[in-house]
């Protein structure tokens, strides 16, 4: 981690002695975070890194991170695993949901900002990464002494990394991508977390598979794995109750080393590392500062309408989007009495009910929401998009007295559980209803 010394932030130096990785590996690195530091000096800020967390934590296998927008999380990793192609040690794996985002745009953006410090790093030797045919590729571009036109000089012939989808992991993974390449020095998962539709069917099976695949029975290598989202959703996603991790990790941002009892024929625990970033220090170590300002600065300026929804504080400033749901006090479940049931329709065509409750004790009224299997006929539900069926209530509509009696209690924020998936469900559909309800 950096030391602060005065008014200046200096990283520390790795050798083989403080550290897993081989010499040219610590040489580069040393490097990599030299320039680092320059670059933090000029822009008065400091980013997150995720090296020396490898370093600290050397038995972890996965690297969870999750915080606001530009902080520094898809970077550093992706400069791993350049620098660890130049010290000899393997390729690097980019991994995202959908094919759809592997284009050549997104892709050469991802390492737009590497050529300066590639040029540092190697002193000239390579100054830009450029993408073709779903891999990376290490190049040196100089200037034509005559015309002044920038023109590639030289590409390295191995490609330092490559990208798949796990939509198309079965039909392009291809040939072993890293048997001849020394294998993998780490994979990275970026935007794991996402929008409860948007994950494809059996996604962390399909996440097993694309890591089983790519490390194959390079075991011994230690591959890292990176795995890198917004603080989008806690609870409604195939990863966090798939590596067992539970809700204290959020309570606060920082860093969690999480370990897992001894397996049979295990000889080292399995240890996540889960890095929560909500703010960082400036370079003098000593004020708290909004990491993402820019975006800020963009919603200020071109999303200033009356109705607008705002900036999403997830990017902005690392707070989820879906706190933790409230339990229905003890004490309601013995002296209360349900007024209505009604039931919403999810974006998915899924439905879950909503109880309008009062509680005796204090006359006050509720909602609870819960799962339900199915609803029948003459059941009243909510739904955010014009249906031609009897029993639908359209999200918005005036003159309807079940709306309106929910809408009621609704805005005294007296809002209760069955579970967490539950909350995140209606926290989803409420998001869009906010288009409708004043």
């Amino acid at each position: 981690m950096p030391k602060q010394t005065g008014k200046t932030v200096t990283y520390k130096k790795w050798t083989t002695r403080n550290c897993k990785f081989s010499k040219k590996l610590c040489d580069l690195l040393n490097k990599y975070f030299e320039w680092v530091d320059i670059q933090e000096k000029k822009k008065n800020r400091r980013y997150f890194h995720s090296i020396p967390q490898i370093v600290e934590y050397p038995d972890a296998k996965y690297y969870v991170t999750v915080g606001a927008r530009s902080t520094g999380k898809t970077f550093e990793p992706i400069a791993f695993g350049i620098l660890s192609y130049l010290a000899g040690d393997g390729v690097f794996a980019y991994i995202r949901r959908y094919d759809k985002s592997l284009t050549e745009k997104n892709m050469q953006g991802l390492v737009g900002g590497m050529g300066a410090m590639l040029d540092y790093v190697t002193g000239g030797e390579y100054n830009k990464v450029s993408w073709w045919r779903g891999q990376w590729f290490l190049e040196r571009w100089e200037r034509d002494e005559e015309s002044g036109v920038l023109a590639r000089a030289y590409r390295n012939p191995v490609p330092c990394g490559g990208a798949w989808s796990m939509n198309c992991w079965e039909t392009d993974k291809g040939p072993d991508f890293g048997a001849d390449k020394g294998g993998f020095s780490c994979i990275l998962i970026d935007e794991f977390l996402s929008k409860g539709a948007n994950y494809i069917k059996d996604e962390w099976g399909v996440v097993e598979n694309v890591i089983s695949s790519l490390i194959r029975d390079n075991v011994a290598k230690g591959t890292k794995i990176f795995m890198l989202a917004n603080p989008v959703s806690k609870w409604r996603n195939p990863y966090f109750s798939a590596m067992g991790l539970k809700s204290d990790i959020f309570e606060k941002p920082g860093v969690h080393e999480i370990k897992f009892p001894l397996a049979e024929g295990q000889k080292k625990p399995m240890t996540i590392i889960f890095t929560y970033i909500c703010a960082i220090l400036d370079k003098d170590g000593e004020t708290a500062k909004d990491v993402d300002t820019t975006v800020t600065a963009l919603y200020e300026e071109y999303f200033a309408f009356p109705n607008s929804k705002g900036k999403s504080m997830s990017i902005t400033h690392g707070i989820w989007e879906m706190e933790d749901a409230a339990s229905l006090p003890e004490k309601y479940l013995n002296d209360s009495i349900t007024v209505k049931t009604v039931y919403i329709k999810s974006a998915e065509d899924e439905f879950f009910a909503c109880d309008i409750s009062k509680f005796m004790g204090t006359g006050q009224y509720y909602l609870y929401f819960y799962a339900c299997d199915e609803i029948a006929e003459k059941h009243f539900y909510f739904t955010l998009l014009p249906e031609m069926e009897k029993y639908a209530i359209i999200a918005g509509q005036k003159d309807n007295k079940v709306w309106d009696r929910f809408l009621q209690v609704y805005h005294t924020n007296r809002l209760y559980y069955e579970s967490l998936d539950i909350a995140d469900a209606w926290h989803g559909w409420v998001k869009e209803m906010k288009k409708y309800v004043p």
